[in-house]
């Protein structure tokens, strides 16, 4: 049985990393100081500085794009925004190579360790009782299935998660999964090689920032930039296979975790994928892992339940080309839970302090 984990920025602001929006824009203000180009850029004086999701930087970014016409020499132009882009990625790598290395990832690897096997140990016991059988059932755990292939695809530009993961060993389980039935089985879980892609590039190489087709405007679809805009189309002229290696861990897989992702429409691409095999295959599953600033979330059914709610209709708004009664088969095997705090690198690791 394959698994497959989606990674986003939520993962690294509850390590501690400072990657929401609102404090790179900080960072470009403070920059922009000494910068007279970065005064002068659209991206950077045009998108709303409250933002705080990445998935909002990059909607805003993809309106930006209605503001270039072709036949208006007094508008944006897209040569000039393609060029502001470029300058708003570099600033990005340099801020974020900076934040990465503020976790020690070597001096804190026996801790990290111990967080993420603790982690994939209990993939599916974080989940309440009914729901571990419900999934159980789904997936035909009581099968002869002894063993969990885990996949990760990876949309942050940092390389924490990875660093971590990385840590993990190669040729053995990195966690047992006690099987949710009368049995005393465990199921061993262990990385599939050649299982971990970091699909939107890195600080250094290949930094994929932007939305998808029918988010651009006609102008910039029109002009040879349309590729710069596209994440898709970006990768494919970056030429890594990423989305092509990705798209294969999505269809052989089985069970799906969606890990600190606000299920933004600038990756509607992947949410349309999973919607589209869950629907066409009875025995795989999504597990949504959503945070709430209310710690007792989950205690309390008057706020959880709308709340789950709330989640599954903002996953299944993607899922535009199915019919209701493929909604509602998908709705049943969707779950969501607040809080799970797996992988959790802010509780075994520090922020190097500076000196």
């Amino acid at each position: 049985m394959q698994v497959t984990l989606l990674v986003g920025n939520g993962f690294d602001i509850q390590a501690g990393l400072k990657t929401s929006y609102s404090e790179f824009y900080d960072y470009l203000r403070e920059k922009s100081l000494e910068d007279k180009s970065l005064r002068q850029n659209a991206i950077f004086t045009e998108i709303n500085k409250d933002e705080n999701l990445w998935s909002n930087f990059e909607i805003a970014l993809m309106e930006l794009t209605k503001r270039c016409d072709l036949h208006d020499e007094s508008a944006l132009t897209v040569d000039k925004l393609a060029k502001d882009k470029d300058e708003i990625e570099d600033y990005l790598g340099e801020y974020l190579s900076n934040v990465n290395k503020e976790y020690n990832v070597e001096h804190y690897s026996k801790d990290i360790i111990k967080e993420f096997k603790r982690s994939f140990s209990v993939l599916i016991s974080i989940l309440p009782l009914q729901r571990q059988g419900e999934i159980s059932e789904i997936l035909n755990l009581q099968s002869n299935t002894s063993t969990i292939w885990v996949n990760i695809i990876d949309f942050n530009y940092t390389s924490l998660f990875k660093d971590a993961f990385e840590l993990l060993p190669n040729n053995s389980p990195i966690a047992e999964i006690k099987e949710l039935t009368n049995s005393n089985r465990k199921l061993q879980v262990k990385k599939r090689i050649g299982g971990y892609v970091k699909l939107h590039g890195d600080t250094k190489a290949n930094m994929n920032l932007g939305g998808h087709d029918s988010q651009i405007s006609e102008s910039v679809r029109e002009s040879e930039y349309r590729f710069f805009f596209d994440k898709e189309a970006l990768e494919h002229e970056n030429g890594t296979n990423k989305y092509k290696t990705a798209k294969e861990f999505i269809n052989a897989t089985n069970l799906y975790f969606v890990l600190g992702m606000s299920l933004g429409e600038t990756d509607k691409v992947w949410w349309e994928r999973i919607a589209d095999i869950v629907s066409n295959n009875t025995q795989r599953a999504l597990v949504i892992l959503e945070y709430d600033s209310n710690e007792s979330i989950n205690n309390k059914p008057y706020l959880r339940q709308p709340s789950i709610n709330r989640v599954k209709d903002r996953f299944l708004n993607y899922a535009t080309e199915l019919s209701d009664t493929q909604i509602e088969s998908v709705s049943e095997r969707i779950f969501v839970q607040y809080n799970s705090k797996l992988f959790n690198l802010g509780s075994v690791g520090t922020i190097v302090e500076e000196k």
